[in-house]
């Protein structure tokens, strides 16, 4: 018979044992002297215990359905109202059937420290081979982190700050390891561990202080950059040239249906005065483009040789108008 099930009947039948322990009224058991060193159990109240060993009870009922978390809930909540060592067994076997390995040793060592010499020698045999079998599966992490006071989270559960005096002791397989401190950057790895394992993290946290000093010394060195005045001055230069272009395409082509309408025979008078009046309009127009271009294109020279700061350059306007007899820019910069 393996020493798993001795435990697990074992842990059937501490009902009568400990339903003694918390509520010594419904039977009586055999209690050796403990050890010097061993801890009684220390009840408050009989609600106290009524209470632990209803919750012990149903632990065990757990337990022999199947449900092994729910019962390892129940033992604890147990153990809290009325802290008997004997139930660290069944806490440690729970646990140990639910391969958290790390808190089955914890309780099963815990058991045999405060059980002492109340433990027969069957049963603390039995516990300890149990525990070098446990031992087989937990690994060890040893934390080399950058910054003290720092928070070492383990599967979500927090295991201390920096610096770590000692190595941890966590169950063998995928361990997630997160590293926290206010002004530094998350740390997060995955890590998978055996048996045994000795694993050493060298932790580098970054300061979240560092982005914002490079995006200063950026800025700062770069005062060169054009203003929005400069960028607007030499977008419309490209856009008026361009239709100025046109509008001396169409006065051209107007000039050559003029000359035409000229040498035409037979012609009428209405018909000169219409090309003519026409070959004006587009004259106009491109004289008009052409002085709005060239403006533009003073002002985008003009803009080039300066050197803006980047809180100057978004302060900077420009506006180009014309009206029936002027062309005015205006602007601040």
């Amino acid at each position: 018979m393996t020493s798993r099930l001795l435990i697990r009947i074992i842990a059937t039948v501490g009902v009568i044992v400990l339903i003694a322990l918390v509520n010594p009224s419904a039977s009586s058991a055999e209690d050796p002297t403990p050890a010097k060193d061993a801890k009684p159990a220390k009840v408050s109240s009989k609600v106290a215990r009524a209470a632990a060993s209803k919750r012990f009870q149903k632990g065990v009922n757990l337990y022999q359905s199947g449900d092994i978390r729910a019962a390892l809930i129940e033992f604890k909540r147990a153990y809290q109202l009325a802290p008997a060592y004997q139930l660290l067994f069944n806490i440690g076997q729970a646990s140990a059937e639910l391969n958290e390995y790390v808190e089955a040793h914890e309780n099963f060592t815990q058991y045999l420290r405060q059980g002492g010499n109340s433990i027969g020698r069957k049963r603390r045999e039995m516990v300890e081979r149990e525990l070098i079998r446990l031992e087989g599966y937990l690994a060890q992490i040893e934390f080399d982190i950058s910054v003290d006071g720092a928070e070492v989270v383990i599967d979500d559960v927090v295991v201390g700050s920096s610096p770590l005096d000692k190595p941890i002791v966590v169950s063998a397989g995928r361990r997630k390891i997160v590293v926290t401190h206010q002004g530094y950057a998350i740390w997060q790895r995955q890590i998978d561990l055996a048996g045994e394992d000795r694993k050493r993290l060298k932790v580098e946290l970054m300061s979240l202080d560092v982005p914002a000093r490079q995006a200063v010394t950026t800025t700062r060195q770069a005062p060169t950059r054009r203003g929005g005045a400069f960028w607007t001055a030499a977008t419309a230069t490209v856009v008026l040239g361009a239709g100025t272009t046109v509008a001396a395409i169409l006065t051209s082509r107007a000039s050559s249906d003029y000359d035409k309408e000229l040498v035409k025979f037979p012609n009428t008078r209405d018909s000169i005065e219409a090309a003519n009046d026409k070959l004006k309009r587009m004259a106009f127009i491109t004289d008009i483009g052409i002085a709005l271009t060239a403006s533009a294109a003073i002002t985008a020279i003009i803009l080039s040789f300066r050197s803006p700061s980047p809180t100057r350059a978004d302060n900077e306007r420009l506006a180009i108008g014309f009206g029936p007899s002027q062309i005015m820019v205006s602007g601040h910069f």
